[in-house]
């Protein structure tokens, strides 16, 4: 179990630049006091599940079911799942070879095993990984974290 204020310190330090660190703690909503944290095994399993039943079900369509409408089920059937509420939905900053891309939503999970929140890409099961201090996706789109949505 980790207190909302450590989750959020966890996910301050991810933020990079004053102002990032600025707005996060401004605009980020936690509406838990305490999160109750998964391993990284149990993370595996959920995203095994969300990859076969869920993923090859649900079609990507532009504004009526798009990135935040993907994070959102994420979280919904996460919870559901495996009765934790660690996982919340992001606001981030996508990056391509250091060109803006746009805002996207994705989620992070609070690992207890590792005491260490890691994001996930919902739309394609992809733990996203840290990498010289930048979160990065398989094909090299950077995530940089602007707040949390809830």
């Amino acid at each position: 179990m980790i207190t909302a204020v450590n989750y959020a310190k966890m996910l301050l330090k991810k933020c990079r630049g004053l102002w990032r660190k600025i707005l996060f703690s401004v605009k980020s909503n936690f509406v838990d006091l305490y999160y109750y944290g998964i391993t990284r095994e149990q993370l595996e399993n959920f995203l095994e599940y969300w990859r076969n039943h869920w993923l090859r079900r649900i079609i990507y369509e532009a504004e009526r079911f798009d990135c935040d409408d993907f994070a959102c089920l994420f979280k919904a059937i996460f919870t559901w799942k495996t009765r934790s509420n660690s996982c919340l939905v992001l606001s981030v900053d996508v990056w391509l070879n250091k060109e803006f891309l746009g805002r996207h939503a994705c989620n992070c999970v609070y690992l207890e095993d590792e005491n260490k929140v890691i994001l996930v890409e919902p739309q394609t099961a992809e733990i996203l990984e840290e990498i010289d201090g930048k979160i990065m996706s398989y094909d090299g789109w950077e995530y940089r974290i602007e707040y949390v949505i809830i």
